[in-house]
């Protein structure tokens, strides 16, 4: 008996993708609605979130990395091939 409640509370908690979107999308649509679009923003950013719309970049590296650079050096990290073309002023 208790395996049969535990599986029902666990069919009953389970989420799927769609059922996720369909309630963010009733959230959004509820706060543009009331006029509260910080909130009807948010539900619609996770939204995006959730189908991987966005993406979350990270730079590693050491703190002091830059400071160890050339000149030259660090023009060719931040320019690449393409250097810019020196002002005249």
């Amino acid at each position: 008996m208790q395996s049969e409640v535990a599986a029902k509370l666990s069919d009953e908690a389970a989420l799927t993708i769609e059922q996720h979107m369909h309630e963010l999308r009733a959230l959004r649509d509820l706060g543009r609605e009331r006029g509260m679009l910080s909130a009807a923003i948010a539900a619609e950013v996770k939204r995006g979130q959730l189908r991987g719309f966005y993406v979350k970049h990270i730079v590693t590296g050491d703190a002091d990395e830059f400071s160890r650079m050339t000149n030259t050096e660090l023009e060719a990290f931040i320019y690449g091939n393409e250097k810019p073309a020196k002002s005249k002023h």
